[in-house]
């Protein structure tokens, strides 16, 4: 069976999914679909004065789009990686599994250790978690900016039924690690690149942190969320795969610190979010990005485009 899957984005906007393109058009899609309803702080994030911007109503701009898709989801019972068991995992049913994209069997030893062809997905690798929690990712900010431009409870309620499932309920939520994600087979059980692969709970924080506001979001939930990010960044930040992710000269950097810096504010950790700040200005800008504005490391990248268009957008 082959597991695959892409996210396309329709002219209105909404994320779909059916058959899978390589990594790099994959996050390159999945960010474009997120931007228009997430990134616009003035919908999920508190409002902020700014002289230099001209006010933006967000809320009736987007208004038809979001309760279409917040509509559409409420039918969509929420669905964690234990729905998934991935035969291949040196982890538990608990544990996040992928496989590295560009790595295939090799034709001249079929049984033993993959090679890798960069820039060349095999469909035949196991991806049925990444797919579920991109499918997670725009769930959840659809149904919490339903809510929030509503008020209209269901939203909410639907919203935390997914962080209850993912995040608290000990049958069906996800380990607060990627200790074995982008596996290779027959060479590793899991590397710090698969980090990249929870760069879609960016959305789920933010959605979170919306739900804040609606008396759908029990006590219980919302300190459960709050306490699997914070081991997630606990183990991020101190994990061998987390330091190796971190340490990465190119987009994988920057994802690190993206994600870190969100799962900061939304746990109130304040140092990190401190540090994660300091990091893009001091290490990743000058180190990543030429004078004349040329991501440095999209060069040696196979899809240089779609890769350096994905990193401007996170």
């Amino acid at each position: 069976m082959i597991d695959s899957f892409q996210m396309t984005i329709k002219n209105d906007g909404e994320a779909i999914v059916g058959q899978r393109p390589s990594r790099r058009t994959f996050c390159a899609a999945a960010a474009g679909a997120f931007v228009s309803v997430l990134a616009k702080r003035r919908l999920l994030l508190p409002a902020r004065e700014d002289l230099h911007l001209p006010e933006i109503d967000v809320a009736a701009i987007d208004r038809t789009r979001i309760l279409r898709a917040a509509k559409r989801y409420l039918s969509e019972a929420p669905v964690t990686i234990t729905a998934f068991p991935a035969a291949r995992s040196a982890g538990g049913k608990h544990d996040y599994f992928s496989e590295g994209d560009y790595w295939w069997p090799d034709p001249a030893n079929p049984s033993g250790p993959y090679i890798q062809r960069d820039g060349l997905s095999n469909p035949d690798n196991f991806i049925r978690h990444r797919h579920a929690l991109l499918q997670l990712s725009v769930q959840m900010p659809a149904l919490s900016a339903a809510w929030l431009i509503t008020k209209t409870e269901r939203y909410a309620a639907h919203a935390v039924r997914h962080l209850r499932a993912w995040f608290v309920d000990e049958s069906t939520r996800i380990n607060p690690h990627l200790e074995f994600a982008q596996a290779i087979h027959g060479r590793t059980t899991g590397r710090g690149i698969g980090i990249i692969d929870t760069l879609h709970l960016v959305e789920v924080a933010r959605a979170a942190a919306v739900l804040e506001g609606s008396r759908s979001l029990a006590n219980d939930v919302r300190d459960g969320v709050k306490a699997w990010f914070a081991a997630y960044l606990n183990w991020m930040t101190t994990s061998s795969h987390g330091i190796e992710e971190r340490e990465a000269k190119n987009n994988h950097a920057t994802c690190w610190v993206l994600q870190v810096a969100e799962f900061s504010r939304y746990t109130g950790n304040a140092d990190l979010a401190s540090f994660c700040r300091q990091r893009f200005t001091a290490t990743l800008v000058p180190s990543q990005i030429a004078p004349n504005g040329v991501f440095l490391w999209s060069w040696r990248a196979p899809n240089r485009t779609r890769t350096a268009c994905s990193i401007l957008m996170r």
